[in-house]
């Protein structure tokens, strides 16, 4: 059984990619597209794209597994400085985006090439004003790429595997852009989108939730990503968590035609329980 699929969000699955990494498995990790908070929120309102965050995270846990230590990775994974000034975040991006920081230097030109290229495309499109503090480098990266493949977020993944050395595979369940998750409580009130049901009021989440709906900001159901349903159709095994349930997990099951194609996969599907939830 070599081919696992991991349904998960951006991080709660990361000691069990790890683990199937280091022994030999083809990883595949399915993410949500509807992250709504984090430091990817303001690239997202800006760019009005789908969340990369999530994507990044899982991309990192990816490398980490295999074991890609090289300069690429330690710059995906470089933030910059909280409670910065507009102007001095700025500057902090610019010494990444302008090569002189020293891990870019002594890269190689291709590298240091599509890096910077894919900096400086996501600066000139974010704008003068964009706050770049505490924003992750990968993040900026990822959306870059995004931006420089006319929008394609398979194919900016492709790359930014590449640049990284990655094997495994990271696709978000849906490319649609403008995806909205809200959950319905059981007194009838709704709340969204995701970042909101996951830091609900205690006394909220005592009174429960009802059902989660996920749709497109015309209301229109989301659509399932391509690449994951040619994962799903090749897996061994298919495997959902561990993650929050509400925001993490049973949103993929809304996304339309991944219901039908886990029921057409010939393979055995499970459910991993969170061990603190």
């Amino acid at each position: 059984m070599k081919r696992i699929i991991l349904f998960s969000g951006g991080s709660a699955s990361r000691s069990i990619n790890v683990a199937l990494c280091r022994n030999g498995a083809d990883v595949t990790r399915i993410v949500p597209a509807w992250d709504s908070g984090g430091s990817s929120e303001v690239i997202r309102e800006r760019l009005a794209i789908l969340s990369v965050g999530d994507i990044r995270q899982a991309l990192m846990t990816m490398a980490h597994g295999e074991g890609c230590a090289g300069d690429v990775v330690r710059i995906c994974n470089a933030r910059l400085s909280a409670n910065l000034g507009r102007d001095e975040a700025r500057n902090e991006f610019l010494f990444y985006a302008e090569g002189r920081h020293p891990l870019l230097e002594r890269m190689e030109p291709g590298l240091r090439g599509a890096v910077l290229n894919y900096l400086n495309t996501f600066a000139s499109t974010v704008g003068h004003d964009f706050d770049f503090s505490n924003g992750s480098v990968g993040n900026f990266i990822l959306s870059g790429a995004f931006l420089a493949h006319n929008g394609d977020v398979n194919t900016a993944i492709f790359v930014f595997r590449k640049l990284c050395g990655i094997r495994g595979n990271v696709w978000p369940s849906s490319c649609d852009n403008d995806l909205v998750l809200s959950a319905r409580l059981k007194d009838g009130r709704s709340l969204m989108p995701q970042d909101v049901i996951t830091s609900m009021a205690p006394e909220d989440a005592r009174i429960g939730i009802a059902e989660v709906e996920l749709a497109r900001a015309d209301r229109s159901p989301a659509v399932a990503n391509p690449a994951v349903l040619d994962a799903i159709a090749n897996a061994d095994l298919i495997a959902f968590g561990p993650g929050s349930l509400y925001t993490s997990i049973l949103p993929h099951l809304l996304v339309n035609g991944l219901v039908p194609a886990i029921e057409k996969a010939s393979c055995p599907a499970v459910l991993i329980g969170n061990i603190l939830q």
